[in-house]
């Protein structure tokens, strides 16, 4: 009997294990939803972006991240990293 108590807890922690692997994924993939933009417009402080988060200019087909420029001036602009039909990223003098 005991075995068979012991094999049931092992299987429970398991479950407990594995549904906290879920929430942990869950809630990661949703914090990338909120740091990844593909869309035709600059996304704004107002739709939720910060400092790193990135966006897809699907007009230019650029690939931009969202920082803080010059540094220290509290003042962000989406600076493209990847231009059209580049191969290369310009990671300047970050």
């Amino acid at each position: 009997m005991a075995i068979i108590q012991k094999s049931m807890d092992n299987i429970y922690n398991l479950e407990n294990t594995l549904n906290q692997i879920e929430t942990s994924l869950s809630d990661r993939i949703t914090e990338l939803e909120h740091t990844i933009f593909k869309q035709t417009t600059a996304p704004t402080t107002a739709q939720g972006a910060n400092e790193g988060d990135i966006w897809y200019d699907m007009v230019n087909e650029t690939f931009n991240v969202y920082r803080e420029y010059p540094s220290g001036s509290n003042v962000f602009i989406w600076e493209p990293v990847i231009y059209h039909n580049a191969d290369t990223i310009n990671g300047g003098n970050w």
